[in-house]
């Protein structure tokens, strides 16, 4: 996407489960190809950092 459709941000129950099918349904509606990357902890509350950073030193771990 390489200009901004503010409709796609519209309407969206955040910080729900439904959040990211919802998204992917109005991008199709608006025939706007799109790719899936691999899926990163919500981060809402400083609190979410410290897992946050634990998932990150487990991930370098397997790859050294």
């Amino acid at each position: 996407m390489n200009y901004f459709i503010p409709q796609i941000f519209d309407e969206k129950n955040w910080s729900s489960h439904t959040v990211f099918s919802d998204t992917r349904k109005q991008l199709e509606n608006f025939q706007i190809s799109y790719d899936v990357m691999i899926t990163l902890r919500d981060v809402d509350r400083e609190s979410d950092l410290d897992i946050l950073k634990l998932d990150h030193d487990f991930f370098l771990k397997r790859v050294e």
